[in-house]
């Protein structure tokens, strides 16, 4: 899925560790889509894409997307994540 967004809000650089003790680096990324009824969405970037991300704040970007569900080990909750694996500035 593609979506087209005015960047509102970037977040820092987070290094973080899977499960199976890898790291990688994580940043989120405040969106407000470019629509007749505009959404604000938070994305997720991963590895080189978050420590490469140049937008600025007010910069148009055009996101692709891809989403994921994720249940905690109790499986009594679930967790959706909207993860951008490309943006075009």
């Amino acid at each position: 899925m593609e979506i087209q967004g005015i960047v509102k809000e970037i977040g820092a650089v987070e290094t973080n560790q899977s499960q199976d003790g890898h790291s990688f680096d994580r940043r989120k990324v405040l969106i407000e889509t470019v629509e007749e009824y505009p959404q604000s969405l938070s994305l997720t970037l991963k590895g080189d894409l978050a420590t490469n991300f140049s937008a600025k704040d007010g910069q148009l970007i055009k996101a692709y997307l891809k989403f994921r569900t994720y249940e905690n080990k109790d499986h009594t909750a679930r967790f959706n994540d909207i993860i951008a694996w490309r943006i075009d500035l």
